[in-house]
């Protein structure tokens, strides 16, 4: 697909040192592809999602990375977020959720779509769409909500 937001781009955080070494990624080969795949590998993502033109990893040590289309704030990891133990992640077209090992719901991005219940907290599970989020509490019921 197109890259006019790069959202196919691997940010800089990510090319960092792994287990393995450096990692010099150009964009402009199947090789590259490649590469940008064991750099992911190397730096344990263990959850990858993209919505509309942006893009978000995991890492198995809780940290979330998102990159991409900005307009609405929904690549930027509050600090709320990016102090703490990260263990699920959904994107919605122009916001993002992340859930807190706590059981925190955090989301961040286009105020239409942010405000969320104080029965969202206690999830599971996260999911988010256009215009709506979700989560799965730990009694098995879904919660959603929307403007």
């Amino acid at each position: 697909g197109q890259n006019h937001r790069s959202q196919c781009l691997v940010p800089e955080v990510l090319k960092a040192s792994s287990a393995l070494g450096e990692f010099s990624i150009l964009y402009n080969s199947t090789n590259d592809i490649l590469k940008i795949y064991a750099m992911l590998s190397k730096n344990d993502v263990i959850k990858a999602i993209g919505e509309g033109d942006r893009s978000a990893v995991l890492t198995r040590e809780g940290k979330i990375y998102c990159w991409g289309d900005n307009f609405y704030g929904q690549s930027n990891v509050p600090d709320s977020v990016r102090n703490k133990r990260v263990i699920d992640i959904a994107a919605g077209l122009t916001h993002t959720l992340a859930l807190l090992e706590d059981g925190t719901v955090v989301a961040w991005g286009d105020p239409r779509w942010t405000a969320m219940p104080k029965e969202a907290q206690g999830a599971l599970k996260v999911f988010a769409g256009y215009g709506f989020s979700g989560v799965l509490k730990v009694d098995g019921t879904i919660l959603t909500w929307s403007t």
